[in-house]
């Protein structure tokens, strides 16, 4: 029979299975949800492109600008496609990874060679130019000026732009603005009893309250009057000629101050080049290449010390796994046993500090050690400082640590040691083993191969356990010749005191630590994993 024009197809009319109207949509169409978050994920693409690539190209950061475009460019060719499904899938872990791990780790390999810290965080051509604004000062035999501001605006406007009204000793009065020094008529000018100018035909003057609101533009405003010399305010009410003492040489590329040093960068800072004399205090970023890798080893002040913590450290995190394993596993084989009443309960009780947060378990142990109101001094009679010597310092923080890591390893070894068939141990027993060398030879191998890993992890853990040693001893106790590094400091808080904590910021060296200490866990965990395997392949 005839079909109808535009009538729907269906297996009656044709005697062919019939398909849905859906069918003949896009394959995006049929699921309106679903392409719903398509068309609002890339519109977050191209509204986050849209607002940080003008800014990237303004600032002329090119190579963040061409990560942006190209990151952009890619996620629209993948999404707006019909045939890359797995791209649609790799492409946002791929590009996460990029941010949150490979970016975060090359930038800190950046900042390690070079010298960025307190006095290095602007570049070279700043850095000229703050010395060259500290070094100003009051010219000689400088003359002072009677100071009034005034506007052609709104006076109560921060914003407005404003001028010097500058009465001299001998009555004077000039304009000052930012293009240089301009006698005024006295005809229409009304000045007070001190001198300051307070009526001038079409200028409207601030009071004090409206000068203070000026901030920064109001200390910062300057006249030049030639020679390197200009006018600057001292206060609200007066003015002093100043001039700068250093000078800059571009072409020899050389700050020369006032008396004749010459000041040249080296390494980011500059120095005198002839005699002795202190460099000058602001410096620039620059890079040092393998300098601060380097001073590990050849400075000695920083030799002893980092030696010192490293040896610690690795010490504390064998000593911590050690002892943790050692008395979760004992706990775990003593409850495992069929015959022992109330081993739910038991084993309720020992994951409790598993339960409370870590930093809280570290302070109330913290206050336990307390020297004076402490309950370890109380319990013992006793009035001893035990976060003030270096010893007992130390064994506070491996006490601290096996009460908070025991209940960890107690669960994974009750986990294995239950999931261990008995017949094994039972046919260990059959041949003439006792239970201690069934446990040796039977349960314990095959005990490690699961645990093994984990052990590497806890390790990796503890060579990096900032929080049990900053709240607990802040790295003490500090001898009187080294207040950066402390007796019980790991190479975790060592870097942070350096970076973030001490008198002066040193985030260059810093992040080197913090490269050394990557790659020391990376290659210890490694070589662990290698031997891991190692094992598994013998058993």
């Amino acid at each position: 029979m005839a079909i109808r024009q535009g009538a729907p197809i269906n297996s009656a009319s044709t005697g062919r299975p019939g398909r849905s109207a859906s069918a003949f949509l896009p394959a995006d169409f049929r699921s309106l949800p679903a392409y719903l978050i398509k068309v609002a994920f890339l519109g977050v693409v191209v509204a986050l492109a849209t607002f940080s690539m003008p800014r990237l190209y303004s600032r002329q950061l090119w190579v963040p600008f061409a990560v942006v475009a190209l990151a952009t460019i890619l996620i629209l060719w993948i999404y707006l496609g019909k045939h890359r499904i797995h791209l649609k899938f790799l492409v946002p872990g791929t590009l996460l990874l990029i941010v949150f791990q490979l970016y975060p780790i090359i930038y800190l390999i950046g900042i390690s060679v070079t010298n960025y810290g307190d006095g290095h965080f602007i570049n070279k051509q700043n850095a000229i130019a703050a010395n060259i604004a500290d070094s100003v000062q009051a010219a000689p035999n400088a003359p002072a000026y009677s100071l009034a501001v005034a506007t052609r605006g709104n006076p109560a406007n921060p914003n407005a732009r404003f001028v010097f009204f500058l009465t001299g000793s001998n009555g004077k009065v000039f304009l000052g603005t930012t293009t240089g020094l301009k006698p005024v008529s006295p005809r229409g000018l009304t000045l007070a009893p001190t001198g300051q100018v307070t009526v001038a035909p079409g200028w409207s003057f601030l009071n004090p309250i409206e000068v203070n609101n000026l901030g920064p533009r109001f200390a910062q405003y300057s006249v030049p009057v030639g020679h390197g010399k200009f006018i600057r305010s001292v206060d609200i009410t007066t003015a002093q000629v100043e001039q700068a003492t250093l000078r800059y040489d571009q072409r020899a590329d050389e700050l020369i101050s006032a008396s004749g040093v010459i000041y040249k960068a080296v390494n980011g800072t500059f120095v005198p080049t002839k005699g002795s004399g202190q460099p000058l205090p602001t410096g620039f970023e620059a890079v040092l290449g393998a300098r601060n890798y380097t001073s590990i080893v050849t400075d000695p002040t920083i030799r002893g010390p980092f030696l010192k913590i490293l040896a610690w450290t690795f010490v504390f995190a064998l000593l911590s796994v050690g002892g943790t394993f050692a008395v979760g596993l004992f706990l775990a084989v003593v409850l495992n046993h069929h015959r022992l009443r109330g081993r739910n309960f038991y084993r309720s009780v020992y994951l409790l500090p598993y339960a409370v947060p870590g930093f809280v378990g570290i302070l109330v142990w913290a206050t336990m050690f307390n020297k004076q109101f402490g309950l370890i001094n109380n319990l013992l009679h006793v009035h001893v400082g035990w976060v003030e010597d270096p010893w007992t310092a130390k064994f506070v923080v491996l006490v601290t640590n096996l009460w908070l890591g025991f209940p960890y390893m107690f669960l994974v070894s009750m986990g294995v040691l239950q999931s261990i068939p008995s017949d094994l141990v039972e046919a260990a027993q059959v041949d003439g083993c006792n239970g201690a060398r069934a446990f040796r030879h039977v349960t314990f191998p095959l005990l490690l191969v699961t645990v093994e890993p984990l052990l590497i992890g806890s390790f990796a853990f503890n060579f990096n356990n900032f929080n049990l040693i900053q709240f607990l001893t802040g790295g003490g106790p500090f001898t009187y010749n080294s207040v950066t590094a402390g007796s019980t400091d790991l190479v975790i808080t060592y870097t942070y005191r350096l970076a973030f904590n001490a008198v002066s910021h040193e985030y260059g060296f810093g992040a080197a630590l913090s490269v050394l200490l990557f790659i020391l866990v990376a290659a210890i965990s490694v070589s662990g994993l290698r031997r891991t395997q190692a094992f598994r392949t013998m058993t």
